[in-house]
């Protein structure tokens, strides 16, 4: 997998975040920063995920220029952190969700960020039947 697959969003201007206290994290496939949902992976060792790139790296870097140094530093380890991973929905669902759950939440969502906050919160519950989809509360 390549910092340019194809069906992913290339983040290179600031997009518009959603607000309301929500944190800022990177995106672990396109390297945009922003507060938009996301699909979170983790295992239970270091290194379960690849080693982002210089490329991703500078990428990440580049979407925080605008931000304090204290809140680069902590999205960079972020990037980083090899024990998980960030992805926006639609960059997991496009790349091939492992768990085959991004697709059908980013199916008919009219965008990203606050119209893909919108879209999840107004469906159905697609996984209630799924014990394991573990949900935020």
């Amino acid at each position: 997998m390549t910092d340019n697959d194809q069906g992913r969003r290339q983040e290179t201007e600031l997009t518009t975040n959603i607000g309301d206290g929500r944190a800022l994290r990177v995106c672990d496939l396109c390297g945009g920063v922003d507060d938009h949902p996301r699909h979170v992976l983790s295992g239970n060792v270091a290194n379960i995920f690849p080693i982002p790139s210089g490329a991703m790296a500078r990428r990440v870097m580049a979407n925080a220029a605008h931000l304090p140094e204290a809140e680069q530093d902590r999205l960079l380890a972020e990037l980083v952190d090899t024990a998980s991973s960030d992805r926006h929905l639609d960059c997991c669902a496009a790349a091939g969700c492992p768990t085959n759950t991004c697709g059908l939440q980013v199916v008919d969502a009219p965008g990203t960020g606050a119209a893909m906050l919108e879209h999840l919160t107004s469906i159905k519950d697609r996984f209630a039947d799924r014990p394991d989809v573990v949900k935020a509360v």
